[in-house]
């Protein structure tokens, strides 16, 4: 398929491709069994390209190659949902059930099963707002490149889905290192495959990526947190003054 190297000035591209038929032999029909397989395009197409040439592989997406990547909202739901889902049954979160716990002693049953409800279960829904925040900062810090913020928000989510691929299959190491370890391995890898990741998209200097990759996650995940604590003490409120009015 033809890629072109650049969007400036046009808003779309179009291409004009004959197509061409080769006889059949030993390639074309392995080639065939692969698509059936999903080894050329779909699912296992993206996590294995995302792994081995992720820059290349977003660059063509973002150019004309749309063909066989999982679109990103797809990606995104399939595996931050699936990880979620799974991540609970290995996990605990001693602090987080020790202040709920507190809390529901406390009387504020009510905010307690709200929080557990439209928040917890909710993680995969909640965790697109901080694919905002990074596109956001990564529109900021590589706004020489000329990308729309949409573009960026694409990349990005990506970037965390592809992630949450990642930490699905590391969720077993939990039980040989703890919640502590395995939040700290976590911490690691998505530290080097953000680095990984904007680097070969962007092809700056390594320093450079690594310096936008960590601003991007602490400035991004700083901004996602204040904007969570907002709301829900905001609702903390509103309960509060709905159980007065009552």
């Amino acid at each position: 398929m033809q890629h072109l190297n650049t969007w400036k000035d046009k808003e779309e591209i179009t291409i004009k491709q004959e197509k061409t038929y080769k006889r059949f032999s030993f390639k074309t029909i392995m080639s065939e069994l692969l698509d059936f397989l999903q080894l050329n395009k779909g699912l296992i197409y993206t996590i294995k390209q995302l792994t081995i040439a992720p820059g290349e592989t977003l660059r063509g997406y973002l150019q004309t190659d749309r063909e066989r990547l999982t679109g990103p909202a797809k990606f995104f739901i399939l595996t931050v949902g699936l990880f979620y889902l799974v991540f609970f049954q290995f996990a605990h979160s001693p602090g987080v059930e020790g202040d709920l716990d507190q809390m529901e002693a406390e009387g504020n049953e009510d905010f307690v099963t709200y929080f557990q409800v439209y928040f917890l279960d909710q993680l995969s829904i909640w965790s697109a707002l901080a694919i905002f925040l990074f596109a956001l900062l990564s529109r900021l810090f590589y706004r020489k490149h000329d990308l729309y913020y949409t573009e960026h928000f694409i990349i990005h989510a990506y970037i965390n889905a592809q992630m949450a691929f990642y930490k699905l299959v590391l969720l077993p190491f939990i039980l040989l290192i703890g919640d502590t370890g395995y939040n700290a391995l976590e911490i690691i890898i998505t530290l080097i495959f953000y680095v990984y990741v904007l680097h070969h998209f962007f092809r700056e200097k390594i320093i450079h990526s690594l310096w936008k990759s960590l601003l991007i996650m602490i400035l991004g995940y700083t901004l996602f947190f204040i904007a969570v604590g907002v709301f829900w003490f905001l609702f903390g409120v509103f309960l509060g003054l709905s159980g007065a009015v009552g």
